[in-house]
């Protein structure tokens, strides 16, 4: 995947969104974190630079837990993470074109328990 921002702005972005959001991390130094913003339950952001060891999925329980809906976007050419993200239970509800700074369309994911 591309990287759609300098990292200053993306640092920046991240910053912003401390304060509002449930955030998990694994790892020392981070290599995986998750954010989730609990008013609206969509999921901010997923990373993991180790995969296919269930972290990922690990940090998905964890949101769902007393939830019982969750919502994301998934850029869409990525289809490695909207593989993932079905083998979790979400469902493509729909698509949407890029928002700028953003170049690339996502597609609209969500989980009902």
């Amino acid at each position: 995947m591309p990287d759609e921002l300098p990292q200053q702005q993306l640092e920046a972005l991240i910053r912003e969104a401390f304060p509002s959001r449930e955030i998990w991390v694994v790892g020392d130094p981070v290599d995986c974190y998750m954010s989730v913003d609990p008013e609206s339950h969509k999921v901010g952001a997923l990373y993991c630079l180790r995969t296919r060891e269930g972290i990922g999925k690990a940090l998905l329980d964890t949101a769902k837990d007393g939830r019982d809906y969750l919502w994301l976007t998934a850029h869409e050419p990525n289809k490695a993470a909207q593989k993932f993200y079905r083998r979790e239970g979400f469902t493509v509800v729909g698509s949407e074109p890029p928002t700028p700074p953003e170049t690339l369309p996502v597609v609209r994911m969500e989980w009902r328990s």
